[in-house]
């Protein structure tokens, strides 16, 4: 039976927002990177592959709602800290 030690501390929200922020760009890079190879593809070959034409604006979507969310919500979490 193993213990988990509890030196390590929960992540704060700021911690969480920082990740999330890193998804999204990881996800619109992504997006992008498929995109560019459309482009290459096409370029080369004449032709794009049809599931390139879904995923690049399928990835880009989703990397920039979430940075605008976690965007949005580690503003909220700054201005609640100046209030005080």
């Amino acid at each position: 039976m193993t213990t988990e030690s509890t030196d390590q501390e929960p992540k704060s929200l700021l911690d969480k927002v920082d990740e999330g922020v890193d998804n999204g760009a990881t996800n619109m890079m992504i997006g992008g990177g498929i995109g560019a190879y459309s482009a290459a593809t096409f370029l080369a070959a004449g032709a794009i592959c049809p599931a390139c034409i879904i995923a690049a604006p399928l990835f880009l979507g989703i990397g920039a709602a979430q940075r605008h969310t976690f965007l949005k919500k580690k503003s909220g979490e700054h201005n609640e800290r100046t209030d005080k």
